[in-house]
């Protein structure tokens, strides 16, 4: 393990009423995380849990996808970032290892998670199974069935 000077998380973030929302949070810990990996006299850690997950899809994609380029980029930040975004890992550079946790699907339809990390990205959904255990779907549709919008 290679030792690091500085560790940042952006988990369990919470807002600042009246002074950030939860996406400013974000913005600003990404921030203080690039100006740490551009200074590059130190090594650092970084974890992130769903990068920029508090703004709309649109905005959280292009806002991710410039952080993550510049953060790649670095030599001196090792990093766990996980995302919802599956276009962000299928295009990521060589050097990014893609993690996932496996899941399955049972005989039954339900969705066993393993909570195993393996290589490669879990595209794998669970709303429909989600919808049904909270009542506001009857069934799980087949794949064939389409969800009325």
């Amino acid at each position: 393990i290679t030792p690091v000077e500085w560790v940042i998380s952006s988990l369990r973030l919470e807002d600042r009423p009246c002074q950030e929302s939860l996406f400013e949070r974000e913005v600003s810990i990404a921030g203080e995380i690039l100006k740490r990996a551009r200074a590059g006299d130190k090594r650092g850690w970084v974890i992130i849990d769903e990068l920029f997950h508090t703004t709309n899809p649109p905005d959280a994609a292009t806002a991710s996808q410039i952080f993550l380029r510049q953060l790649w980029d670095s030599n001196t930040v090792a990093s766990i970032v996980s995302t919802h975004l599956f276009s962000h890992a299928e295009t990521a550079p060589p050097s990014v290892q893609r993690l996932c946790l496996e899941s399955e699907v049972l005989e039954t339809g339900k969705i066993n998670y393993t909570y195993r990390v393996a290589e490669g990205i879990n595209t794998m959904s669970s709303v429909n199974e989600l919808l049904v255990e909270s009542a506001i779907l009857d069934c799980v549709p087949l794949e064939s069935e389409n969800i009325p919008i």
